[in-house]
């Protein structure tokens, strides 16, 4: 599983349409229907939402997201790095990409919660493409008065981790 796993993944994120589409299917032989490996399922329909969505149909991706969303909200886990909340947030960057804003949105703060029921600072560094990806929204949405905060806090949570790294 994982050289193959691996492979698939590096031609996914790079966008080598081919070799994506090789190791998708061998992906998809070997995992596909085998219920009883969770992680190994999710790695698959989280590759193939991906692929979709670097090949323009990310209509399809989100439909593959949802599910997978709607799996992990069945055992339902608020830790901070649950599958259900980076599901939740690989569904609201599917929504992102698709326009829909509103849709975003909810998703996004789905994550909030997560991170505010697990007492996470606020002015974590872990936070900041969530609350730029929340921003992004807002603007979109012609909502800047919202987005300004989350964009200044981004800013400084930058700003604070990034000192004493040169």
């Amino acid at each position: 599983f994982g050289l193959v796993a691996s492979k698939a993944d590096h031609h996914i994120r790079n966008f080598n349409k081919e070799k994506s589409d090789k190791f998708l299917l061998i992906l998809e032989e070997e995992y596909k229907d085998k219920a009883d490996d969770v992680s190994k399922v999710n790695y698959y329909y989280s590759n193939k939402a991906a692929y979709l969505e670097n090949s323009g149909d990310i209509q399809e991706a989100i439909k593959i997201r949802l599910k997978i969303r709607e799996f992990y909200s069945l055992i339902r886990d608020n830790t901070l790095n649950s599958p259900f909340r980076f599901s939740t947030i690989a569904l609201g960057n599917a929504y992102l990409k698709a326009k829909e804003y509103e849709k975003a949105l909810v998703e996004f703060d789905i994550a909030r919660e997560i991170i505010y029921d697990n007492n996470i600072s606020y002015y974590d560094f872990f936070n900041v493409p969530l609350f730029t990806n929340i921003a992004e929204c807002y603007i979109k949405l012609n909502k800047p008065y919202r987005a300004i905060p989350l964009l200044r806090d981004s800013l400084f949570i930058v700003e604070n981790n990034s000192k004493g790294t040169d």
